[in-house]
């Protein structure tokens, strides 16, 4: 039942399956952050026991800082923060919405998508429990993910098609806290760009 929000219960502020993931997102240095109560189910019966979802509203602020007490998320140490979206629209635009979280976390942030837009609980159901660990195991970067999606839109055959794919990405590419990172991902998108 997706229950609305009161004074006593704020979806920005609870992850399901906290309660049973915690101790191994301590342990593992590791969150794996799904879509929905069932796909948290499906990843804790194949063997991933860092799986929690959100209730009902997307990804945000107090989600992030909540998790970062968990992975013990500081500069002396750093975890991985695993997004798993839907390959559709609404999974895209979730992604861009955890990219600008990104500078949130010390922990590196991945995105896994199954190749078919299958969820975790499909995935197992059709595939088996090796199937949701090796979607969580072959993950991508999440900067990766969200600038190659940008830079998808744009037919980049055409000279207009990859400015314009370059003004989107590099407003993406400047909003990075980390000053470090921010030439690589320039070099990066550089390449995607042509």
């Amino acid at each position: 039942l997706n229950t609305p929000e009161t004074a006593l219960y704020k979806k920005s502020r609870v992850l399901y399956g906290l309660d049973l993931a915690r101790k191994a997102i301590g342990l593992h240095s590791q969150a794996v952050v799904v879509e929905g109560y069932t796909d948290v189910m499906a990843c804790h019966l194949a063997g991933v026991p860092t799986a929690i979802a959100t209730c009902g509203t997307a990804f945000g602020e107090e989600h992030t800082k909540m998790l970062r007490r968990f992975l013990h998320d500081h500069d002396e140490f750093k975890g991985e923060v695993i997004f798993t979206f839907d390959g559709d629209e609404a999974g895209q635009r979730a992604a861009v919405k955890a990219f600008s979280l990104d500078q949130n976390f010390v922990s590196q942030t991945y995105v896994a998508v199954e190749r078919e837009g299958r969820d975790p609980c499909d995935l197992r159901v059709a595939d088996g429990d090796e199937a949701v660990r090796d979607l969580v195991a072959t993950r991508t970067p999440l900067y990766r993910f969200v600038l190659g999606n940008v830079v998808g839109r744009y037919d980049l055959d055409r000279a207009d098609g990859r400015v314009d794919a370059l003004r989107e990405a590099a407003g993406l590419v400047t909003s990075i806290r980390d000053r470090s990172k921010v030439d690589a991902f320039v070099r990066e998108l550089a390449q995607m760009v042509g």
